[in-house]
């Protein structure tokens, strides 16, 4: 998925609590309109935003993925507790395809502009960066839940509540802690700027809520980067954007401008339907390594 380090999602709180269950090719979908949101937008606009944004080079195979996304985001119902009511609305109110041009326009419902635009206070902002890596849609949720609550360091939800927020129906805590709150775990401190530990709530011998206990990473922590965390950072914060240029010695001086999509490989982005083979891939990788200080910042 497409993203430059100054992209920011902001919602307002209301929606980082609401109850829905989405894909994460959904949320992606998402939280990329919701990143081309200016501070000062007073109405929605059409977004028009390349496939390839959200598949790399390969996204000449994924039209119907996408189209399946998107007419499913004009059907999902967030459920959102307002102070005297309770709305139920849909993502999208259009999405329209340019076939031959690998674009589409989509457009955010009007009955969510008070959680996406003007927002001045209750509302919790991050960079994009922080969650496109995630394998888990719920690793997303629970992120932006605990980003909310980032400087108070801690969370109490109750378990039934956390479970509308996050769609699922699981009988047991056992299945709920193992499905979304290990995996979230997990990916929160391998990926993002936050992670957290938790204690599960009992009330008698049943788990009636998680307390979340929430710490910031310190930015120097990528100061000894290792290989496969300098792999993991170039996917998150460096997709479709220009890592070099240069002419493959092994190739007839082949000219390369090199990038990483969507999907986490490596392309050349002069010719994006050609793929690199494992071992080439592999090279490529081990150059960009050896120059890392050109891409992390201190």
């Amino acid at each position: 998925m497409l993203k430059d380090d100054k992209a920011l999602v902001v919602k307002d709180n209301k929606l980082i609590e609401a109850h829905f269950k989405l894909t994460k090719l959904e949320q992606h979908i998402v939280l990329s309109m919701v990143s081309k949101i200016h501070k000062d937008d007073v109405e929605f606009k059409r977004y028009k935003m390349p496939i390839k944004e959200f598949f790399g080079a390969e996204y000449g195979s994924k039209y119907e993925e996408m189209k399946n996304a998107t007419e499913r985001l004009m059907q999902k119902i967030i459920k959102i507790k307002k102070e005297k009511s309770f709305l139920q609305v849909a993502w999208l109110s259009s999405a329209e395809y340019y076939e031959g041009e690998g674009i589409v326009e989509l457009e955010f419902s009007p009955k969510l502009k008070p959680y996406l635009l003007q927002l001045k206070e209750k509302f919790t902002a991050y960079e994009l960066a922080n969650v496109i890596e995630f394998n888990s849609t719920y690793s997303i949720r629970i992120y932006e839940l605990l980003k909310q609550y980032e400087k108070i360091k801690s969370r109490n939800i109750e378990l039934d509540e956390l479970q509308k927020m996050m769609g699922t129906e699981y009988k047991t805590f056992y299945d709920f802690k193992r499905k979304v709150i290990e995996i979230a775990e997990r990916e929160l401190k391998e990926k993002a700027d936050i992670y957290f530990t938790y204690n599960p709530i009992k009330f008698g011998r049943k788990v009636n809520s998680i307390e979340f206990h929430i710490k910031t990473k310190k930015k120097t922590e990528h100061k000894k980067m290792d290989y496969k965390s300098f792999v993991k950072y170039i996917r998150q914060n460096f997709i479709n954007q220009d890592l070099g240029s240069f002419q493959d010695a092994l190739n007839n001086r082949k000219d390369i401008k090199l990038s990483v999509g969507g999907n986490g490989k490596l392309y050349n982005k002069l010719d994006p339907n050609h793929s690199f083979t494992a071992d080439r891939a592999e090279d490529f990788w081990k150059h960009l390594f050896s120059v890392k200080e050109k891409f992390i910042k201190e």
